[in-house]
């Protein structure tokens, strides 16, 4: 990098992390060692190893489950349809079909190749062997089982370099904690094992800090805190509930608390380490000292607690009371608790009407909680003929029943929750007016599926209580919950089929190996520590800089751009000070210019840097950075942050390097020696900036250039070298490598 101020403008973005993530000396060493994530199986292992049956057996298999695979042999075929994919098969020749099969399930996974026989990942070829449970599929998993089995769980990426242990674990703990490890403590870990790290990582996941990495993460994805701004929510609250959101000095607390009510819910699971699933299963919710008044709970919390608890104090409405404000007159008794589905964000969010009759909701929880995209899962007919018919299409016709067979079910689980949220709005149930009056006695549409999972009608007890036990049980939970957490931990989206089928598959692989450990007790601490142990989390540079990024497995991999939070997390703990104080402007003011969500007409953050967000970032550096020098040299040298190697009157050249270095490896997460090209420019910018200011006279930091001392310390600068620093400070504070970790 260029170590001038003016030259940290936006083309030193054009190295936007396409592949490896910090830009140039981005740290990461070329590992030959096997690596990857120990023992728990999350790397895309590509050994073949030897058939566990022998090969009369696999072919006897295969002959089994050919004859349901015409599809497949026919798209998958060279020179067919799908005859550009990693899996080429030959209908003439049984011998080279089974090895393609082979080398696929050995290359991505057996998981893989199963779930895109049923139309996942959004198989472009649709779903050819119907469930996990039909004859075909299960044939189709007995051939694979005859194959080897064991995975490589340690092979390391050959395209890119992987970052030592040290740089993985300080990551982990921006991430995890908002906090970045001592030099001491990362030092200890440069060359941990495998297992020592996971270990290390899993002892991060704890305290505030790691609450609100769940609570942020699992907002990315639910989008929950659109009720912070939603008048209409309390508004629709205030139908069901009176005390504290009939109070309009605490609408606004009861709203951001209402928003807050299923990331606590997640972030209780899974600190308290209970199984994931109970996430949906839960018989209970959340509650805060303002809605535990609303729920009627009983109980009396403290300002800031939150305690599990049922929900007692919705409104019995009828349809003459229902545009009414809650009396407290008569109270539901039994509320339906399913965890994050049943609560009051969770159905604002995702809302329904007359005509959509929850298919939002149940479009939005398969791809929360299965991962799966229905949207992405059946191809769009384009022969109007085949959708021009009038007479229930989405249980008659084929061209829309493809996806309602799926959709609907899980839509009428929700049939007891009103589109203003409320339980069993009109008294026996949630129907819209007019059909109600139309079709007296019933409590779901009659032209519509029964409430229901795939084949399955709900029974005993409440639908949605009923689905959620059903969710958890599908194999694709254990997937779903890897997706869910994807962009917390890599800061980008999970891959569709449009991407280069290399990474998509690649990506797939690491998805379903994640899976397949998840599975085992569910323990999402666990599940977080193994995806930063792969791979794809620790490729810091490619090997080869001119290889195009569309032909590397690994899509992006290694340091990603920080949110918001994450900067101004990451500034607080380098220099102590946050911008804005108590008023953090990263997550106030500047949080949509920076690449922040509202959760409402923008939903997803940022992932790439673009001119705007760069500006800010600059501004950000600018007015914090005399602050923090001014601050850290108030300290005795022992007890400072920064400034380690030097006095606020040190002119010495190698102290100064020395302690240039000490900087690159606190703020850049990168180690440098002081003889360096970047200390050199460093160092130069240094003497640059001093000399400019002496040249202007005065010895106050403050008489030429604003710098906010309120947290403390004297801005004299007799020496004339806080001036000098601050400008470094300011360099690498703008620096990818500071943006991007």
């Amino acid at each position: 990098m260029n170590f001038v101020i003016q030259a940290c403008v936006l083309s030193a973005l054009a190295i936007t992390i396409t592949a490896c993530g910090g830009g140039e000396g981005a740290g990461g060493v070329d590992s030959s060692s096997t690596g990857g994530s120990g023992s728990s199986g999350t790397s895309n292992g590509t050994g073949t190893g030897t058939p566990t049956g022998n090969s009369q057996e696999i072919i006897k298999a295969y002959a089994d489950v050919k004859p349901s695979m015409a599809a497949c042999l026919s798209c998958h075929a060279s020179g067919g349809i799908a005859g550009n994919t990693n899996l080429i098969l030959d209908s003439n020749d049984d011998t080279a079909t089974i090895a393609a099969l082979k080398t696929y399930a050995s290359t991505f996974g057996q998981s893989l190749l199963l779930s895109k026989s049923i139309g996942q990942p959004s198989h472009q070829g649709g779903n050819v062997f119907g469930s996990t449970t039909s004859a075909a599929y299960i044939k189709l998993e007995q051939l694979l089982t005859l194959f080897t089995t064991t995975q490589s769980t340690s092979s390391t990426d050959l395209s890119f370099k992987k970052e030592a242990p040290s740089q993985t674990y300080r990551r982990a703990s921006l991430y995890l904690t908002g906090t970045i490890p001592s030099t001491s403590k990362t030092q200890s870990l440069e060359n941990a094992s495998d297992e020592t790290l996971r270990t290390e990582i899993i002892a991060l996941m704890q305290g505030d800090g790691f609450k609100n990495f769940l609570k942020n993460g699992a907002n990315e994805r639910l989008n929950s805190r659109h009720l912070r701004t939603s008048s209409a929510g309390v508004n629709f609250y205030n139908k069901y509930y009176l005390p504290n959101a009939s109070n309009q000095e605490r609408r606004n607390i009861v709203r951001r608390d209402l928003a807050e009510e299923p990331l606590e819910i997640i972030a209780n699971v899974v600190m308290k380490d209970r199984p994931y699933s109970e996430i949906l299963t839960a018989n209970y919710t959340m509650v805060s000292q303002f809605t535990d008044e609303s729920y009627n709970t009983g109980l009396t919390l403290a300002a800031g607690e939150w305690r599990e608890a049922q929900n007692k104090g919705q409104d019995a409405k009828m349809p003459s009371t229902f545009f009414a404000d809650a009396t407290g007159a008569s109270r539901i008794a039994s509320f339906p608790h399913a965890g994050v589905l049943s609560t009051w964000s969770y159905l604002s969010k995702y809302g329904t009407t007359a005509t959509n009759r929850n298919r939002a909701r149940s479009r939005w929880t398969m791809q929360h909680f299965l991962g799966f995209d229905i949207e992405q899962s059946a191809s769009r007919p384009l022969n109007f003929d085949d959708i021009s018919d009038e007479d229930n299409p989405t249980m008659d016709n084929p061209a829309c029943s493809t996806c309602h067979q799926t959709l609907d079910p899980i839509a009428g689980a929700f049939k007891y929750f009103h589109e203003r949220v409320g339980y069993k709005a009109s008294g026996t149930d949630s129907l819209d007016r007019n059909y109600r009056n139309r079709n007296p006695g019933v409590d779901w549409y009659k032209n519509m599926r029964p409430a229901g999972f795939g084949s399955q009608d709900a029974s005993g007890g409440d639908p949605l209580q009923w689905l959620a036990q059903r969710l958890v049980e599908d194999e694709r939970f254990a997937v779903g919950a890897v997706k869910f957490w994807w962009h917390a931990v890599f800061g980008e989206n999970v891959l569709n089929s449009s991407a280069p089928t290399v990474q998509f598959e690649t990506q797939t692989a690491y998805i379903n190996n994640l899976a397949n450990e998840f599975r085992k007790d569910l323990n999402l601490k666990k599940l977080l520590a193994n995806m930063m142990l792969t791979d794809y989390f620790r490729a810091s540079q490619k090997v080869d800089a001119a290889a195009a990024d569309d032909q590397l497995s690994i899509h992006m991999g290694g340091r990603r751009l920080l949110s918001g939070y994450e900067l101004m997390k990451k500034t607080e703990s380098l220099t102590g000070i946050v911008w804005g104080n108590t008023n953090p402007r990263l997550t106030g003011e500047y949080k949509m210019l920076y690449g922040g969500t509202d959760d409402i007409t923008v939903e997803k953050r940022a992932t790439e840097m673009a001119s705007i967000m760069f500006r800010v970032a600059v501004r950000h550096a600018n007015e914090i950075s005399c602050a923090a020098v001014v601050n850290d040299f108030s300290f005795d040298q022992s007890a400072r942050r920064l400034f380690t190697q030097v006095e606020r009157t040190t002119l010495d050249e190698a102290a100064i390097r020395n302690q240039i270095v000490v900087l690159y490896e606190r703020l850049l997460n990168r180690v440098v020696s002081s003889s360096s090209n970047e200390v050199n420019q460093a160092y130069q910018l240094f003497l640059d900036l001093r000399a400019a200011r002496i040249s202007q006279g005065g010895t106050n930091v403050n008489s030429n250039t604003r710098c906010d001392n309120r947290i403390g310390g004297s801005t004299n600068d007799a020496s004339f070298v806080l001036v000098p620093w601050r400008g470094v400070m300011i360099a690498l504070m703008s620096d990818p490598d500071y943006l991007f970790e």
